[in-house]
């Protein structure tokens, strides 16, 4: 007897619930959210990778950053040193069809201009910091009784 009792008080609280959610989402998806004038899709890079980011994403994911850094003749002294192999360095970009003056200046040459990150030069910045990075005998790194 006190099942039904329960029943009959939770039916209408319950049925209420149901309905007014059943009318939030009909309302959602028929009112679609608007987006503001400063999230609208803006149009970034080169003719080759257009590619639409809004202005938020480029405020947290920039698409050029500019490092406080100049890379000098690094380059050249990792192809000295051997850690690079410059001539296959070279012919893989070449045969890419990417190896712009830019490139050459910091593999080959001594680049006095601060380094710019974007998204064209990313992969051969990336393959360039690598090999810096094998190039580094320290201990910190090398030695694997040190701890952090």
């Amino acid at each position: 007897m006190e099942k039904n009792k329960l029943e009959k008080i939770l039916s209408l609280p319950i049925a209420i619930i149901i309905a007014g959610a059943m009318l939030s989402l009909a309302w959602m998806y028929n009112t679609r959210i608007k987006i503001p004038d400063s999230l609208q899709k803006v149009s970034v890079g080169s003719e080759k990778t257009q590619i639409q980011k809004t202005e938020l994403e480029e405020k947290v994911l920039p698409t050029r950053v500019e490092l406080p850094i100049t890379w000098g003749n690094i380059g050249v002294r990792l192809v000295e040193s051997g850690t690079i192999d410059g001539e296959k360095f070279k012919a893989l970009y070449e045969s890419r069809e990417q190896f712009t003056e830019e490139y050459e200046k910091l593999l080959l040459g001594d680049s006095k201009e601060k380094l710019k990150i974007n998204e064209e030069n990313a992969g051969y910045l990336l393959n360039l910091f690598w090999a810096l990075g094998l190039s580094n005998n320290n201990p910190i790194l090398s030695d694997k009784t040190s701890v952090l």
